[in-house]
């Protein structure tokens, strides 16, 4: 029996095998070939024009969710066969790796809750005809690690890939000026995030939980930081919010303990109450001058807090804005006055 490691291993050869491409070794066949509808080729044709989705099958025996409505799809294709009559769940006869495509009945967009739970996704390919991806389309697809957009995507919905917990990476078009309400909240696994300078809407927890990312970079498009955006992005050591940014709202940095450094967009006027408690490594902050108000718990159990710059149009300290911060005088500096900090 001859079998080959990878596709390209069998590609190099095939002309010269003796007998056709085959997946099953039958009595007396004395060789067999790698089937490449197994573990086909990756990834596919930027040109294609359907959903292409690379399952990782385990079990035989359950049916598999491969999708949560087929009334907007016009056909689906399992392993290179078309099947006669769509379906949202189907039995693999193996176990690995399978391809699945979905032939959506409307070109530009998707179904909202499409792919939601199918859980045993671990790659999908947007195709090039896709202008914006539907709300929760791959919400808590749990094994879902890696996403490709071929398209001119302008739109992040609602949800879409939240709950997504083994995302490692994702790259944010260039083309996307909206990202939704909780987009990417409880990736995880998610190691970075990178905001294009396109982008110019970021709903409240877009990025909620995403606990293993190490570093945010925030596009020059962004006017504003909605709430709980990044709350809880607990390996972030340090970010820089761009000039745009005028606003940021409540709880937007809430728990990002291993912050060490944030600076702070010169044109900020606004800070939401709440909006650094608990980054119990932050050590210092510095508030832009057109700032008028410390809200209300802002630095509230910023214990590592030892320094803070205030400027001379502050108006109002409010009530705990600086409570349990442990290592912070009571008295800082705004332009060589001395201010009761409280708390």
């Amino acid at each position: 029996i001859k079998l080959f490691e990878t596709y390209n291993d069998y590609i190099a050869v095939k002309d010269e095998l003796p007998l056709p491409n085959v997946s099953v070794c039958e009595e007396n066949m004395d060789v067999a070939y790698y089937n490449p509808y197994v573990d086909p080729p990756d990834p596919p044709e930027p040109t294609e024009t359907r959903v292409v989705c690379k399952f990782n099958i385990s079990d035989t025996e359950a049916e598999t969710k491969i999708c949560s409505d087929t009334s907007v799809l016009s056909g689906i294709e399992i392993d290179g066969v078309e099947l006669e009559t769509l379906q949202t769940g189907y039995t693999f006869s193996t176990t690995g790796k399978h391809t699945v495509k979905y032939t959506p009945k409307t070109t530009n967009t998707l179904k909202e809750n499409l792919f939601s739970n199918c859980t045993s996704i671990k790659k999908a390919f947007m195709p090039y005809t896709l202008t914006r991806i539907q709300s929760s389309l791959f919400r808590n697809c749990t094994n879902l690690e890696e996403v490709t957009f071929y398209g001119a995507i302008t739109r992040l919905g609602e949800s879409c890939f939240s709950g997504c917990t083994s995302l490692k990476t994702i790259d944010i078009p260039n083309t996307v000026t909206s990202i939704g309400v909780s987009a990417f909240s409880y990736c995880y696994s998610l190691s970075s995030i990178t905001i294009p300078n396109s982008v110019t809407s970021i709903g409240k927890q877009a990025f909620l939980y995403c606990s293993g990312a190490t570093s945010i970079n925030i596009g020059s498009g962004v006017t504003s930081i909605a709430t709980e955006t990044f709350r809880n992005c607990k390996s972030i050591t340090s970010i820089t919010i761009p000039d745009s940014v005028t606003a940021i709202s409540n709880l937007a940095f809430y728990g990002c303990s291993n912050l060490v450094s944030i600076k702070l967009s010169d044109n900020l006027t606004s800070i939401g109450n709440n909006c650094f408690i608990n980054c119990t490594s932050l050590r210092s902050l510095e508030i832009p001058s057109g700032v008028t108000e410390v809200s209300s718990g802002c630095c509230s159990g910023c214990t590592s807090l030892s320094y803070v710059k205030l400027n001379v149009g502050l108006k109002t300290i409010r009530q705990e804005a600086f409570t349990l911060c442990r290592s912070l005088d009571r008295q800082s500096v705004v332009q060589g006055k001395s201010v009761d900090l409280g708390g």
